[in-house]
């Protein structure tokens, strides 16, 4: 648990926000495809969208905390060069 301010700032960090903005885009498309425009089939292509950002995000996060154990995952040949060095060094 991290707090409000540390999960916006870590939200809007400059290698977060392609991520959070297509979130948030897509959250929104949900939410206006279901109340105002009331397009069953808009709001299943919207959350579907959501569903993928949200396991791309989730991917993201397995591959960074597979960097900073070492990288030694034979099976998912991960390495240290997934853009997670910052947070493997910390």
């Amino acid at each position: 648990m991290r707090g409000p301010m540390a999960q916006i700032n870590h939200m809007i960090a400059p290698e977060r926000l392609l991520f959070s903005a297509s979130y948030v885009a897509s959250l929104l498309a949900t939410l206006y495809c279901s109340v105002v425009m009331h397009s069953y089939i808009l709001t299943i292509i919207s959350s579907v969208m959501q569903l993928v950002v949200g396991l791309a995000d989730i991917a993201c996060h397995v591959v960074c905390a597979c960097a900073a154990l070492g990288g030694h995952l034979k099976l998912l040949n991960v390495t240290r060069d997934h853009g997670c060095e910052r947070n493997a060094e910390t």
